[in-house]
């Protein structure tokens, strides 16, 4: 983008804003997009998917839904078969996540999944969605739905170490609160823990599941100084990100 090749760096953007975030515990700089020529995003839309999905991740909500929106008008339209198609109902499942729009999260990860099934490729972007659907069948209280969605991205090769060992196990931790079974909440929570410690995610926001269950635990057994310290630390990590 400092060189005024706006085209070449958005091309960039949408072959690692997924693979970096799988991989990487440092949050980057929010891009400067002052630079790049509107038309060269109106002409692209795998482009404009991409800015889409790095707002998106970076916790602008209102900026990334905007792009998504402009999505709608792209041309050339996207293939409905295509995996850039799969894509764009990833991007829209993570925006209705964000606001709290569970049934049309889920029915857009559906979407995804079903294309990539028929296409038969595969996805980093799709393999990613249980960590989405982790969160939104917690709140569901459909714990069953959450099991299944932990084997799906442990079993998935796509997904990092740090997502199966941090962001996966959090989440289950805290669906294992929410259902009552505490000693096992603990348990994973604190392998969650030790592993964020060990990768460098203990200060990203996958480590805010972890920290929520452990706060609850100890709000439980009443160590009440405990519980609010883990739930400062969960509001300080959360509202430089993406507040659950």
């Amino acid at each position: 983008l400092a060189a005024g090749q706006g085209d070449r760096a958005l091309a960039l953007l949408h072959d690692r804003v997924v693979t970096d975030f799988l991989n990487d515990p440092a949050s980057p700089e929010p891009l400067d997009l002052s630079t790049v020529d509107p038309s060269v995003l109106a002409g692209a839309p795998g482009r404009l998917l991409a800015v889409a999905v790095d707002l998106l991740l970076q916790g602008d909500i209102a900026r990334g839904g905007g792009y998504l929106d402009l999505l709608e008008r792209a041309q050339p339209a996207i293939p409905p078969e295509s995996r850039l198609a799969a894509q764009v109902e990833m991007a829209r499942a993570t925006r209705y996540m964000m606001a709290g729009q569970a049934d049309q999260g889920v029915d857009a990860i559906r979407a995804a999944r079903a294309i990539r099934d028929r296409g038969q490729f595969a996805d980093e972007w799709v393999a990613a969605a249980p960590m989405e659907l982790l969160r939104v069948f917690t709140w569901l209280e459909d714990f069953q739905a959450v099991e299944r969605e932990v084997a799906t991205a442990l079993a998935a090769p796509e997904l990092t170490e740090p997502v199966k060992l941090v962001m996966v196990a959090g989440a289950r931790a805290l669906a294992l609160l929410e259902s009552g079974r505490l000693a096992e909440a603990a348990e994973v929570a604190r392998a969650a823990e030790a592993e964020a410690r060990r990768l460098g995610f203990d200060q990203h926001f996958w480590s805010v599941d972890y920290r929520r269950t452990l706060a609850g635990l100890a709000l439980e057994q009443r160590d009440l100084d405990t519980a609010e310290q883990l739930t400062e630390q969960v509001l300080s990590i959360a509202e430089r990100r993406r507040p659950p």
